[in-house]
Parts: structure tokens; sequence; C-alpha cells
């Protein structure tokens, strides 16, 4: 079996675990909450694909992440897309090597990430209204960081577990061509 075959089958199983962690976001996680919030699986995807593929890969899944993400929401078309993007390629950055047979490193890249994400969000969110002089306590980056950003990094944490052992996981019959 050649490499590039490999690489199609890879290439593959993160499209399939990218759709379904599209799918399940929007369907049976809007039920679930762990303190108000629930883990971002389109981002664990978008930075397990990054830290897995690189940071081409990462962009893609997390470019058309995003799309869907703004389709579903309503929101600004693209906000989503360059934010999902952006953690792509940012996960990218690091060595594959660092992430490959390392749990506790993914599992800190992700928490970093989700973090760095949550706050540009929070920051494009409510930018505009802060330069107007709009803030409420309510939308205040503490505020948002105890209510929103730690819980969801955190659940994202824990949620990118799956993601680690499906990426690191050779299909049957990839394991026969080492």
């Amino acid at each position: 079996m050649t490499n590039n075959r490999i690489s199609i089958m890879k290439r593959l199983a993160v499209a399939l675990i990218c759709a379904f962690s599209a799918a399940l976001q929007y369907s049976a996680l809007r039920y679930f909450s762990v303190v108000g919030t629930r883990p971002n699986l389109p981002l664990v995807a978008t930075v397990m694909t990054g830290f897995a593929l690189g940071g081409e890969a990462g962009a893609l899944a997390g470019f058309f992440l995003g799309l869907y993400q703004d389709a579903q929401t309503g929101k600004i078309l693209g906000m989503y897309a360059l934010f999902y993007l952006y953690a792509g390629v940012a996960a990218g950055f690091f060595p594959k090597k660092t992430y490959a047979g390392n749990l506790p490193a993914a599992l800190i890249g992700v928490y970093g990430m989700s973090v760095a994400y949550e706050a540009a969000v929070w920051l494009f969110a409510y930018a505009i209204p802060i330069l107007r002089g709009g803030m409420t306590p309510e939308t205040g980056f503490l505020t948002a960081a105890v209510r929103i950003i730690v819980p969801t990094a955190f659940l994202n944490t824990f949620a990118c577990v799956p993601y680690y052992f499906a990426l690191r996981q050779k299909p049957a019959a990839m394991k026969g061509a080492n």
C-alpha cells in the first residue's frame, strides 16, 4: 500500500470526523449543557486536524466547519469561518511529533487554542458595543471568562480525547503497510 493511499484514507477519516462533529454539535448537543455551556466540537475537530495533518488541512477543515456554524447560527457569514481557519493554521504550526504520541500535549494544546478562540469571539462580538460605551456587566471580559471561556475550554479538553485516539489509530488496511 502506498503512502498516497494512506494519506487519502487519513484525510477521509478526518472529513468524516469533521462531519460527525458538526452534525453532533448542532443536533444532540443543543440539549446538553454543563455550567451553562457546551463543548465546541467543530473547534476541537479543527484543532486536532491541524495537530495531526498540519496547518493546511486544519485551515481547510476549519473554514468549512466555520461556514457551517455561520449558516447554523445566522450571524455574520464568514466570521466563524475565519476564526476556525486561523485556529487550524495556528494548530498546524506545532510539530506533528509533539502530539502524535502525547495525549497531555494534545490536551494542553486544545485547552490553549480553546481559550484563544473563545477570547477572540468575545472580543469581536463585543468590540463595537464596548467602543460605543454599551458594555454591561453581563458582557464584561471577566464575566465571559468565568461563565463561557474557561468552562468551554475545559469541556473541549475532555472532548478532544476521542478525536485524539481516532486520528491516532490506523485503519485495519493500513496496519499491514508498515
